[in-house]
């Protein structure tokens, strides 16, 4: 006798009564869960808000920035606004043995300084010359501009060591003359005062007397 075919169970249908009514915790959410990603909510919105308040304030701090500090301002130091080095100076006037002597036309004597070399050269108007220098400040003069302390004039002692110069002769009446008496004077020069637009050096022998005094080029 055969026995009677019962239908097989559907494909992934539980085979077990309970199987099919009985919940796994894992798949339902408990109360924990919602708290929890309230709070992680909660807690990134009031992040966002702070960073939206923090927008404002750097503005404003960029802002003052470029107005107390202008772009291309040295800032070595806060108050330095005259610079001695990175400038060439043109001679303006030269003072000889007590006279101001005239200065030709067409020959331009200058001197620019290195400040790490401390190495000042230039023209004496047909030969080039070098040597060492030492400046040491004694005096500052500041004008407040902008809210800003700013240094507009200092001076101090200058030397002049080990000077040295080209000898290339030059036959123009007068200019190798001039040449020399430059170069006389530079010698003799023991102090400076410095502005943004002029240099003046002075001699031992005439502490008030300006011997040489330049202008930015």
């Amino acid at each position: 006798m055969l026995a009677p075919h019962l239908p097989s169970p559907a494909f992934g249908a539980p085979e077990n009564a309970n199987e099919a009514f009985s919940l796994r915790p894992e798949t339902v959410p408990g109360p924990n869960s919602f708290i929890n990603r309230r709070k992680t909510v909660a807690r990134e919105m009031k992040m966002d808000r702070r960073i939206l308040l923090l927008i404002p304030i750097i503005i404003a701090g960029l802002l003052v920035a470029l107005f107390v500090y202008p772009m291309g301002v040295s800032q070595d130091r806060t108050t330095q606004a005259v610079q001695l080095a990175a400038v060439e100076w043109s001679l303006q006037s030269l003072v000889f043995n007590g006279r101001t002597v005239p200065l030709l036309d067409g020959f331009e004597i200058t001197i620019q300084f290195d400040e790490e070399e401390e190495i000042a050269s230039g023209s004496g108007g047909c030969n080039s010359f070098f040597g060492e220098y030492e400046i040491n400040i004694d005096s500052e003069v500041s004008e407040v501009v902008g809210g800003v302390e700013v240094q507009v004039e200092v001076g101090g002692s200058f030397v002049l060591n080990n000077m040295a110069h080209t000898e290339i002769g030059c036959v123009e009446p007068g200019r190798m003359e001039q040449e020399g008496e430059f170069f006389a004077s530079l010698r003799e020069v023991t102090r400076f005062e410095l502005t943004t637009d002029s240099l003046k050096l002075f001699s031992q022998d005439e502490p008030s007397s300006i011997i040489l005094s330049f202008g930015r080029q």
